[in-house]
């Protein structure tokens, strides 16, 4: 399928400053990129992976020439994202399609990017190919505080208690499951966050990869319904955090899995408590449907009885 190889945006972040003589407001500009790199495989085979046809003997003769091509080309276009607004590009890039750490290790070594200083943010995941997500952040501008890698679950009726690749623990903090669990006929890709602060604010960013278009709609739907719900359970750890979704998505704008996923329901079996404190958010318990209340302004609380959905009744932070 054709792909659109480059999205990014630019985030703006304001804070105001009050001079002697005047008030003064200043504008904090940074970079937020993703880029998919569309299967950058080294020319070695990794154990238990199938990346044969990305080996020199494999079905793209994929050898030393290819690749280090490949890797100077790809360093090149990262080394120009947001160049046009920010003289030392983005402060987080997330990217799809490398095989391991290796290939993001000789991106860094390549000329175009050798002396940013960028730090890479990578876990090691299930998908059969080996093909992953990662980040690069300049530390200079965000402050890495963790990562964690969110299995992507398939459903399956004969383990109907499986939903959701991660819990909330006791301490109200977002746990991914280790194990594969559903439906493991096809596994794919999981959803790799990162933790941090930018500009002195709490930011949690997504990157993934969805299942592509030959798989069909639904995996793309149960994907979004799955990264929905992260996000709501990250803003109950973190009320009053940023999160940022990106990633190549297999999806149009108008596609089945991106309109709003509010229906999307954080479900029991997340262990999410019984209590919602976001501001401007609605609150409805999932198993007896209590009465949806809303919080306007401030810092409120509804006590529900059961764990809770949260559904946007403003824009998410």
């Amino acid at each position: 399928m054709r792909k659109t190889l480059l999205t990014f945006s630019l985030l703006l972040l304001f804070s105001a400053v009050c001079s002697a003589q005047k008030n003064e407001r200043k504008y904090a500009m940074y970079g937020i990129a993703f880029y998919n790199l569309e299967n950058l495989f080294d020319t070695i085979h990794d154990d238990g992976k199938n990346d044969y046809e990305y080996l020199p003997d494999g079905a793209n003769k994929w050898g030393r020439l290819k690749y280090v091509n490949k890797t100077r080309n790809m360093a090149k276009v990262l080394s120009e994202l947001c160049t046009e607004k920010l003289k030392n590009g983005p402060a987080v890039i997330g990217v799809s399609e490398i095989e391991n750490r290796r290939v993001l290790e000789d991106l860094l070594k390549e000329p175009a990017l050798a002396g940013r200083g960028w730090e890479i943010c990578h876990e090691d995941g299930p998908d059969r190919r080996g093909v992953e997500c990662a980040f690069f952040y300049n530390p200079k501008e965000f402050i890495y505080e963790s990562h964690m890698l969110v299995p992507y679950y398939y459903l399956d009726e004969n383990q109907p208690d499986v939903d959701l690749g991660f819990y909330l623990n006791a301490d109200n903090k977002v746990v991914p499951f280790k194990e594969l669990k559903g439906d493991t006929t096809h596994i794919t890709r999981g959803f790799l966050v990162m933790t941090g602060k930018l500009a002195g604010e709490k930011f949690h960013f997504i990157v993934c990869h969805w299942p592509s278009r030959f798989a069909g709609s639904p995996v793309r739907e149960r994907a979004a319904d799955q990264v929905y719900a992260l996000k709501e359970a990250l803003l109950l750890q973190d009320p009053g955090s940023h999160i940022v979704v990106m990633g190549d998505l297999n999806s149009t704008p108008t596609a089945p899995a991106l309109p709003n996923r509010s229906s999307a329901s954080i479900s029991p079996k997340t262990q999410v408590p019984a209590t919602c404190t976001t501001p401007g958010r609605k609150c409805c318990a999932t198993r007896d449907r209590a009465p949806c209340s809303t919080t306007d302004g401030g810092t409120s609380s509804t006590r529900l009885s059961s764990p809770a959905t949260c559904s946007d009744a403003t824009a998410a932070p």
